[in-house]
């Protein structure tokens, strides 16, 4: 029988590629997931994908370059539908009022959930140009653009997008906060007043984030910001003041991961 012998590869390279974004930024999350955000760097991604540093230069040159991925695919998971709908509605000329408070406020509430369960994260996306991230503009283009459609006066929707933002960020952080956050056990005499709010609100003293301290900031402080924007800048808001209460304002479980 005549022997068999194995096809061997042409040489050069691959006809599909090894490296691809999204993979990439798949292996960037798993990497800031099990290591944490600091572990993130070209040779460590290159070393996960199992290819060479070389080639990793090849797609991404820096650092910034993934980070960039992982903000865009992170800021398209933000819902941002409500909002885009009311464009869709101003453009097709419906008459209003268009409910962009509660749109607002439902965008808000997700990209707080979203960030909850990256917060390693939190403080490189803050603080990351969009420039060449296509999702994230895409997101910043909807909410600014469903604002302006329905009347906020141009020159003070930026201001109340950054106030919403720093107040997501930092609401974000709180879910990941221990839950005996505010504990005074053996200090109660030095802080007699602070122990005793604690102790009124019993049911939540040991469970600062995941009750109804967590929720209660969460909405009045989100209210407070939008509504005292549109006082200010002379847009009618319906609603202002109360919750919309088909919006779930409970902060969600910690995430294991970044």
């Amino acid at each position: 029988m005549p022997e068999t012998t194995q096809p061997h590869r042409r040489a050069g390279r691959p006809t599909s590629r090894i490296l691809t974004r999204d993979g990439i930024t798949d292996a960037a999350l798993a990497i800031v997931r099990t290591k944490g955000y600091e572990s993130l760097t070209i040779a460590s991604l290159a070393k996960h994908l199992h290819v060479t540093p070389s080639a990793m230069y090849n797609h991404a040159r820096s650092k910034q370059d993934i980070m960039r991925s992982v903000q865009d695919r992170l800021m398209a998971g933000i819902d941002d539908t409500e909002l885009a709908g009311i464009r869709r509605a101003v453009a097709a000329g419906e008459a209003g009022p268009h409910p962009w408070r509660h749109a607002l406020l439902a965008w808000a509430t997700s990209y707080r959930d979203l960030m909850a369960r990256h917060t390693s994260l939190v403080h490189a996306i803050a603080t990351m140009p969009i420039t060449g991230a296509p999702e994230t503009l895409a997101m910043y283009e909807v909410v600014v653009g469903a604002l302006v459609d329905v009347g906020w006066p141009r020159d003070r929707v930026l201001a109340l997008i950054v106030a919403l933002e720093s107040f997501v960020y930092g609401s974000a952080y709180d879910v990941s906060a221990p839950d005996d956050i505010f504990d005074t056990a053996g200090f109660e005499p030095s802080a007699p007043t602070f122990t005793s709010v604690l102790l009124e609100r019993s049911e939540d003293a040991h469970s600062y984030t995941r009750s109804g301290v967590g929720r209660e900031s969460f909405e009045r402080g989100a209210m407070a910001i939008v509504d005292a924007f549109a006082a200010a800048a002379g847009v009618d808001c319906p609603g202002a003041g109360t919750w919309p209460g088909d919006i779930d304002a409970s902060p969600p479980p910690p995430a294991n991961y970044a």
